[in-house]
């Protein structure tokens, strides 16, 4: 009986201490298998890749750094845009990943031109299942025009920098730079070795070569048929799954919080060698920095219908403004809205101060004639061609595009600026032809000559001579042209290109045709 007690604590003590033993290394275990925490930043990029686009990236990513973000997800859903603008936002992803923080690029819907170019300077890339990659050729205007060797010029740096990518990221070089020209083909080879079976994307120009540097050198084993992948005169545009075959893309994933939850794994077994099914929460602090409202509201103000708008009511405003007297509620509305389309330029990069001086000498040349110089000759006209130029290259990076998004944006400027010129003329002639006839504005708008002024009745103007001399006290603003109650009548009357306040006295100096020519009542007679 004693005998048994003594084994049976024996047993229990034993238990005791195997339990100890076991919750100490679960818990040591534990202890290891924690990882640091990591702060991930969601920097979502969409629409026109254009100099919005960077300014906002750079504000984001600044904030992004003081937040302390070690990875960076790109939401991508872009059909391109600018070609100096792609190039600088990749450079500005790319030294990011040279400076330690990894980053990803998340294809949503679609990453085409500037938008795959983008994708391309990330470490890596995922794709929703119906998104697309690839198409970035860069193509002048008239590119079907231009000599083989100026086509090269254009396409040359930017295949050198996919090949560039393809390197460093282990993307197929071939098909990153088949991306980029449509004169690379693009076949599949596949290898049999000691290793086991190996596939390859080579260009089709120097696919024999490097076939039988591989096999009479290296000693593989071709596996045919050869496949042509890409062929000539075609660019490389992928969907998810062809992404995924050929190494571009490292998850196909339908949501945000799916990749986010295969990088958490991704991470966890990076630092513990361990594979893990963990959620993105249990290692990841995550923050989208999205663009803000006043970034919104720029973006806003470069909307080509929204430019066209506020062009023809800048206009139309100004117009109004230079036909009745005084500074009022038109002529605040109309340089209103001009500098409303000329910040929106001028905030996103389009519009520099050479352009602003343009459209500034051309205001002033069409104000000097409209108010100083009879007619309408050498200064409107080149006003007018000042002001035209000035504003398209406000609404564009440079005259000539250079891609086929520029030729749009080119051709769409075109078309805003013509219209609303077009739609100004005719509503300043429904303008000058019905508005004089409303109560309102009669009372503070200059009649021309007709019925209801000394000017419309023939025998009236012979007898306009009759005024040279007397003076008269100015009923409106003459800037130059205005009303004056001289003899006791009112009538038109313009000064020699001096603006004078309304309630100035003034004396009549001559009169030419229909014109009373006025200067102030003080000023001796030359």
């Amino acid at each position: 009986m004693n005998s048994c007690f003594k084994v049976s604590l024996f047993l229990l003590l034993a238990a005791t201490w195997v339990l100890c033993v076991a919750a100490f290394a679960q818990e040591w275990g534990q202890q290891e298998t924690q990882v640091p925490r990591r702060k991930v930043a969601i920097i979502p990029l969409t629409n026109v890749v254009d100099w919005h686009m960077l300014a906002t990236l750079k504000r984001r990513l600044g904030e992004a750094k003081e937040w302390g973000a070690h990875q960076y997800v790109f939401e991508v859903n872009s059909y391109g845009g600018y070609l100096d603008a792609t190039e600088d936002i990749a450079d500005v992803i790319s030294e990011l990943g040279v400076s330690g923080s990894k980053t990803t690029t998340f294809v949503v819907n679609k990453a085409l031109s500037g938008g795959a170019y983008i994708a391309m300077a990330c470490d890596e890339i995922a794709m929703q299942p119906h998104a697309s990659l690839g198409d970035v050729m860069p193509i002048l205007m008239t590119m079907q025009d231009l000599p083989a060797d100026i086509k090269e010029k254009a396409r040359s740096p930017v295949r050198a920098k996919f090949a560039n990518y393809a390197t460093q990221h282990g993307y197929p070089v071939a098909l990153a730079k088949a991306m980029v020209d449509p004169d690379i083909e693009v076949v599949r080879v596949v290898l049999s070795g000691q290793e086991g079976r190996e596939t390859y994307y080579i260009e089709g120009r120097n696919v024999e070569e490097w076939v039988r540097q591989k096999t009479e050198v290296e000693g593989y084993r071709e596996v045919p048929p050869r496949e042509i992948v890409v062929g000539a005169g075609q660019l490389l545009t992928m969907g998810a799954a062809q992404a995924r075959e050929y190494g571009f893309s490292k998850y196909t994933i339908p949501t945000r919080p799916e990749l986010l939850h295969e990088l958490a794994c991704a991470y966890y077994t990076q630092v513990t060698g361990e594979v893990r099914d963990i959620a993105h929460g249990d290692v990841f602090d995550v923050s989208v920095f999205s663009v803000n409202w006043w970034e919104g509201f720029i973006r806003f103000l470069t909307l080509w219908y929204v430019k066209g708008i506020l062009l023809l009511v800048g206009l139309l405003g100004l117009y109004v403004e230079f036909k009745i007297p005084g500074f009022g509620v038109p002529g605040i509305v109309g340089i209103a809205c001009i500098m409303l389309v000329l910040f929106g330029s001028y905030a996103v990069g389009l519009a520099s101060v050479i352009e602003l001086l343009m459209i500034g000498t051309g205001l002033v040349l069409l104000a000097l004639e409209v108010f100083v110089i009879p007619g309408f000759g050498v200064a409107g006209i080149s006003g007018l061609i000042l002001l035209a130029f000035g504003v398209l290259l406000s609404f564009q990076k440079g005259l000539i595009p250079q891609t086929p998004f520029e030729t749009d944006v080119f051709r769409e400027n075109i078309v805003v600026l013509v219209t609303s010129f077009l739609v100004f003329v005719a509503a300043a002639v429904l303008l000058a032809r019905y508005l004089p006839r409303t109560k309102q504005f009669s009372k503070i708008a200059l009649d021309g000559p007709g019925a209801g002024t000394v000017h419309g009745d023939a025998a009236v103007q012979a007898r306009l001579r009759d005024f040279v001399g007397k003076t008269g006290v100015a009923t409106s603003t003459l800037r130059p042209a205005g009303k004056a109650k001289i003899d006791g009548r009112l009538v038109d009357v313009v000064t020699q290109g001096d603006f004078l306040e309304k309630d100035v006295g003034i004396r009549v100096l001559r009169v030419e045709g229909n014109r009373i020519v006025v200067v102030p009542e003080a000023e001796d007679e030359s």
